[in-house]
């Protein structure tokens, strides 16, 4: 499932998302990653949300930064998850 929401990442966003990271752990999934606009955030966002309905998963956890550039450490330890539970 983790190789198939990055694909459906990449292909939706058009491989806009840079440093994707993508973990399924149980009925969670997490994404991480830096990208240039919230339009590209929201087709990524939709990617996976897909990807979860076909599979039945409940948790969503996405770490995707909107920036010019990719995060860094220091940034990425600041930043805050936002979560979103399919019911």
């Amino acid at each position: 499932m983790q190789q198939k929401i990055t694909n459906r990442i990449r292909l939706r966003t058009n491989g806009r998302i840079q440093l994707l990271e993508v973990e399924v752990n149980g009925d969670s999934v997490s994404v991480r990653g830096c990208c240039p606009s919230y339009y590209v955030k929201q087709l990524a966002l939709q990617a996976v949300l897909d990807e979860m309905a076909a599979h039945g998963t409940l948790l969503f956890v996405h770490e995707i930064e909107v920036a010019d550039r990719p995060a860094t450490d220091e940034e990425e330890k600041a930043a805050s998850p936002e979560s979103v539970v399919l019911a």
